[in-house]
């Protein structure tokens, strides 16, 4: 899939015709990146959740801090030549799923960058979400900012290139493929033998989503007043709604692979449930991005003589910048509601059947 959709990018091209000069997106297959990264979360569930099953071996890697993205506080591991000229890098004793974990979160994230311009540009089309949100007239300027867009857009998706064809990747790639490879201690082997997978689907499938109910209540709780007076003090952050999203797709996406197991009907709404919501959390963190890109757009701008020269396409971005604020807002609100169907004592009652787990 990495290949398929590498192999299909074309260069950029200059449009003519009604916004002459403009930077036109690049004539990506947006779908092949989006089915990419539904794989790498995929991966990801498979590792998050199995992790008492998969089988893996000692490694020793180096762990480095991250470099430029200073809004991140965690480190990600990286070996061999993808860490020269970096410092503060140590060597430490990890495990073959453990980096493997982690290295399918680096990925993602690049990947994820690329996938959020996508969406940004398709909602700036003539038809787009946030067009839609404008007068004829407001949206004859924004000219300026969907050029500032398209821009990103060719960065992010040149950087997803440029990340599949290092080492690091290539290295994640024979990671992945010898882990499959490897055999079960005998003890563990013996124990998996004799418990049925559909047993060991539901108690993971149960611990996990009361993992996800404990840690988003709080969030949904405080979601649910988003933008009142009653959220002053404890709204719930972006990322800590991005936080549970994430969640949300491990626990999805293992049930969709396994759910077939518990061979019960009810699966069917226990999946529409996590779709549910992830639709919703989809939405806030589509507004989330918007968000950020068209203040940065603003800071950008705000001196001479983009300020003067840029005026009317200034004047859009901030009208989009309130709306897109307002969405956000809207979606964290629909996250609670649809949060608190899934924590309700019937939703329990329910998955616990299913999982066959003793109150």
């Amino acid at each position: 899939m990495a290949e398929q959709w590498a192999a299909e990018q074309q260069p950029s091209k200059e449009v003519g015709g009604e916004e002459p000069g403009l930077l036109l997106e690049p004539v990506y297959k947006p779908a092949y990146l989006h089915v990419f990264r539904v794989r790498i979360q995929q991966m990801h569930a498979l590792l998050n959740y199995s992790a008492d099953v998969l089988p893996t071996e000692p490694m020793t890697a180096l762990q480095c801090p991250l470099r430029g993205r200073a809004s991140l506080s965690d480190t990600k591991f990286r070996v061999g030549d993808d860490i020269r000229g970096d410092t503060g890098c140590v060597e430490i004793a990890t495990d073959s799923r453990t980096l493997a974990h982690n290295e399918l979160l680096f990925l993602q994230s690049r990947v994820g960058v690329a996938r959020d311009m996508d969406v940004f540009a398709k909602a700036l089309r003539p038809d787009g979400a946030l067009t839609k949100l404008l007068s004829a007239e407001e949206a004859a300027h924004l000219g300026p900012f969907k050029e500032f867009i398209a821009r990103h857009r060719i960065e992010a998706h040149q950087d997803v290139l440029m990340v599949l064809a290092s080492p690091r990747v290539e290295r994640l790639f024979r990671l992945l493929h010898s882990l499959l490879l490897l055999s079960p201690p005998q003890q563990q082997l013996a124990e998996q033998q004799s418990q049925p997978i559909a047993v060991a689907v539901a108690r993971t499938l149960w611990r996990n989503y009361m993992h996800i109910v404990a840690v988003g209540t709080p969030v949904a709780n405080a979601s649910a007043h988003a933008g009142s007076e009653q959220a002053q003090g404890y709204e719930a952050s972006g990322p800590a709604v991005h936080g549970v999203r994430k969640l949300l797709k491990d626990l999805a996406y293992y049930l969709e692979m396994f759910g077939s197991t518990l061979k019960d009907a009810r699966t069917t709404k226990m999946a529409s449930q996590l779709e549910s919501l992830l639709q919703a959390l989809g939405h806030f963190q589509d507004a989330r991005v918007q968000r950020q890109y068209l203040r940065h757009f603003l800071t950008r701008t705000e001196r001479p003589p983009f300020a003067s020269e840029l005026k009317e396409a200034r004047a859009v971005a901030d009208t989009l910048l309130q709306k897109a604020s307002a969405l956000e807002t809207q979606h964290k609100q629909e996250f609670a509601k649809r949060f608190q169907e899934l924590a309700s004592d019937e939703s329990k009652k329910m998955w616990r059947e299913v999982l066959r787990v003793d109150a």
